[in-house]
């Protein structure tokens, strides 16, 4: 497994269009859209540290499980990525938006349609300190007295998309 195949890519399509955070608990399956993130090697294992708010669907259920996918697309999924970044997993059905199918290492599903896949362990996951982040950015990027959890997903796979992997079962 090479984390770091098509990262540039990644991170380009991250920080300019976003990419699909999606967990699975026994039940509810939920994806929302991040712009945040973060890949690297840390404990020598590669991770890819992800940001959700206590005030997401998507927190109540990624605290409630060990794992979850970031589905990253290089083509653009305005629509889909729109949506799933402004509507609640609480209130839709995101599987009416998004396709999901099996991943190959962890409960939570990933999104068909996406050029790279990563599948993720959490390992360790802690509130950021708004005490301990510069003004300039909570003024900039921050509106109200809530900041992120930051959950460190150790990758156990990461690979491009594929037709053969779009032909899985759909959920």
């Amino acid at each position: 497994m090479d984390f770091t195949k098509n990262l540039d890519k990644t991170m380009q399509a991250l920080s300019a269009n976003g990419a699909f955070l999606t967990c699975r608990t026994r039940n509810k399956i939920n994806a929302m859209t991040i712009s945040w993130g973060y890949v690297g090697s840390m404990w020598n294992k590669p991770y890819f540290m992800v940001m959700v708010k206590p005030n997401r669907y998507t927190f109540r259920l990624i605290e409630r499980v060990m794992n979850f996918t970031v589905s990253v697309p290089f083509d653009v999924m305005k629509d889909e990525l729109r949506i799933c970044g402004t509507q609640s997993g609480e209130h839709i059905n995101k599987g009416d938006i998004v396709h999901f199918i099996p991943s190959k290492q962890v409960n939570s599903p990933v999104i068909a349609g996406c050029q790279m896949y990563y599948e993720c362990e959490i390992n360790y996951s802690e509130k950021l300190d708004m005490r301990s982040i510069p003004q300039e950015l909570l003024k900039a990027h921050h509106s109200d007295s809530e900041y992120h959890y930051m959950y460190f997903g150790q990758i156990v796979d990461c690979y491009e998309g594929d037709d053969s992997h779009k032909r899985h079962e759909i959920f």
